[in-house]
């Protein structure tokens, strides 16, 4: 049996099926406004005010840019996409 996929069902832009935060969530600066995350807004204020805090300190760890993972091999932080060769051939 032939599988058929139409370039629509590879479309990144598609929004059918994604997947959504189920929360609104917040965004914590940690270094400044460029060098921030998200996080949930169900917690209560003191474990917001934990987990921010926790985030902040351990800032260090985040990755920003690929340069700022110089030991990391390429191997672990490379994304390749794993495509099917006859889904480019839609008749």
């Amino acid at each position: 049996m032939e599988h058929k996929v139409a370039l629509v069902d590879l479309d990144p832009q598609t929004t059918e099926d994604r997947l959504e935060a189920r929360e609104e969530l917040c965004r914590v600066p940690l270094l400044n406004e460029e060098h921030n995350t998200r996080v949930d807004t169900t917690t209560t204020p003191v474990e917001a005010e934990l987990m921010h805090a926790t985030l902040k300190k351990n800032v260090d760890l985040f990755a920003w840019t690929t340069s700022d993972m110089s030991r990391v091999s390429p191997d672990v932080i490379t994304h390749k996409l794993s495509v099917f060769k006859e889904a480019c051939s839609v008749t």
